[in-house]
């Protein structure tokens, strides 16, 4: 016996020999891990394109609806610098290889692209010549993957991390999001719809608009370069149906360069507005409208604890990195807003009134309407009868002397047509505050003091 205990002296004919146990343990476990070793064709094919069976990887995910319009710029970004080479598909756990999945993804309002969802690549960089295999693909949540493989032998890790961070980065700056306008579900929603030729405010709503909206996005690089903030915000203030929506929807088809994201308030939940600045800063200069975010209960304390409200108050902070970002929220009840939104000018800088329109701001309301549905109406007559009326209303009205007009079998509406329609339309707005009438008790039954006939 040697001093060594895991070494065995053994005396053949030969000589004596040595025999080191732990390396002949070492040595048969080994040959049994290989013997077990059976990889999976995918397996194969990413060991035969890395060379080597020592590979690693690296992963990254995205919801859905951003990861499918992530993978619509792939191959774009793949062009750039490196060569695909193979472009497959594994199934049935990599046992089995078939066509890449494609699917058809909405990159716009109006455009579709064919994207390869779930597929494996094989690309080699035309300069380093490092190669890496691209595995996209779904998992049971819905969440779109890629994962990156590399051999450790011949290519990093920060090789295949760049990859990812590259991609992101030529996504933001050349994806179909950059200079579109969608909401926070990311669903692409048209720029121009004709609300800069319908919008009528008056003339001092039109200098305030000019100056705190049009002119913060024409100041913006002047005002940076002063060292002015440059994270504006604007609430736009009103009833309901007098052009707030309308106004907002001529701010963003007037500044086709700004990247603009719409909230309703039925895709506000928590997460959802922390999520939309991230995306706002990524594309800045960028517009966020916030539409009637005072909407059930919305961000006011005085109606119940918001969960979003910290959310809200976080970004629209006067910080460095929301730069460009500018936000034009509307709101029907004003009073409901919490005063940490309202009285602080880094959030929101202005509040800018939209109120049913006056009599000379009617009166080019009515006088567009009645072009826009070729009728010869007493325009006098109408602007003085629809006093109070917003252009929701006044829209509503043109609406139903039409139909009247229409049953009678005329094509164009007569005055007496729209003096029937506003008699129309008020005793339907009176339903709206006349309780419902019960109904009346059948003889002989008496009425419990708990009980009604609603």
């Amino acid at each position: 016996m040697t001093e060594d205990p895991t070494k065995v002296s053994v005396n053949t004919p030969a000589g004596p020999i040595t025999v080191d146990i732990a390396e002949v343990l070492k040595a048969h476990a080994t040959a049994l891990q290989g013997a077990e070793r059976q990889p999976s064709l995918e397996t194969r094919c990413n060991e035969n394109y890395l060379g080597g069976i020592k590979i690693s990887s690296v992963t990254d995910y995205w919801n859905y609806r951003q990861g499918e319009l992530l993978f619509s710029e792939l191959d774009n970004y793949i062009e750039e610098e490196w060569e695909l080479e193979v472009h497959t598909r594994f199934v049935d756990h990599g046992r089995q290889e078939t066509a890449p999945d494609y699917r058809n993804v909405k990159t716009g309002h109006d455009t579709c692209k064919m994207t390869a969802i779930l597929s494996t690549r094989c690309i080699e960089n035309r300069i380093s010549g490092d190669r890496l295999v691209l595995r996209t693909s779904m998992d049971c949540d819905g969440d779109h993957r890629i994962r990156i493989f590399f051999n450790d032998d011949l290519v990093t890790q920060a090789t295949a991390s760049s990859f990812i961070t590259g991609f992101k980065d030529y996504y933001n700056a050349h994806g179909p999001q950059r200079g579109a306008v969608f909401d926070a579900n990311l669903n692409f929603l048209p720029r121009n719809t004709g609300a800069t030729e319908r919008l009528v405010l008056n003339p001092e709503t039109e200098r305030l608009v000019f100056r705190h909206i049009f002119g913060s996005f024409a100041l913006k690089d002047r005002a940076a370069a002063a060292g002015m903030q440059t994270n504006k915000g604007v609430i736009l203030s009103g009833p309901p149906g007098t052009g707030k929506t309308l106004l907002a929807k001529s701010v963003y088809e007037q500044e086709p360069s700004l990247t603009t994201i719409i909230v309703s308030p039925d895709m506000i939940e928590r997460g959802t507005i922390s999520r939309v600045y991230d995306i706002a800063r990524r594309y800045s200069p960028s517009l966020v409208v916030l539409e009637d975010i005072d909407s059930a209960g919305g961000l006011s304390r005085k109606i119940a604890e918001h969960p979003v409200l910290g959310e809200v108050l976080q970004a629209l902070d006067g910080i460095s990195d929301n730069a460009g970002v500018f936000t034009l929220a509307s709101s029907n009840h004003i009073e409901r807003l919490d005063v940490a939104i309202l009285d602080r000018p880094g959030r929101f800088s202005r509040i800018i009134n939209i109120d049913v329109h006056d009599r000379t701001t009617r009166r080019k309301l009515l006088e567009r309407l009645a072009q826009d549905y070729k009728v010869s109406v007493d325009l006098d007559w109408l602007t003085e009868n629809t006093d109070g009326v917003s252009g929701d209303w006044a829209t509503e009205l043109f609406d139903t002397a039409m139909k009247i007009a229409w049953l009678d079998n005329r094509e164009e509406a007569s005055t007496e047509d729209f003096e029937e329609a506003l008699d129309d339309i008020a005793r339907n707005r009176s339903q709206v505050y006349t309780p419902t009438s019960e109904l009346p008790v059948p003889n002989g039954i008496a009425r419990s003091p708990e009980s009604s006939y609603a």
